[in-house]
């Protein structure tokens, strides 16, 4: 994940994103090809809610009113596909 994420540059090998080969030499590189990265619990801001966090590790391009509702309704799709319960609207610290 460290290499698809930019963190690492790979050795050997290739990436490719939507059949298309990408070259990733960083996490800028990576998430403008669409790669995000979901930190474990230690990289997390407890204060945050996982909304927050989420969009907390994307390209602030767009205000962050429009990404915040952009990513909810996302999110809300994801849990809905894979059958999840996770309340992205309360703080991480009530988890822990």
């Amino acid at each position: 994940m460290s290499v698809l994420y930019g963190f690492y540059q790979a050795d050997s090998g290739s990436i490719t994103v939507l059949e298309k080969q990408t070259d990733i030499k960083s996490t800028h590189d990576a998430i403008q090809a669409g790669i995000g990265m979901v930190h474990q619990h230690f990289m997390l801001v407890d204060t945050f809610t996982g909304l927050e966090n989420v969009v907390l590790g994307t390209e602030s391009g767009i205000s962050l009113k429009e990404s915040l509702r952009a990513s909810e309704i996302e999110l809300k799709r994801l849990e809905k596909e894979y059958h999840l319960e996770v309340d992205i609207n309360a703080t991480i610290n009530t988890y822990r």
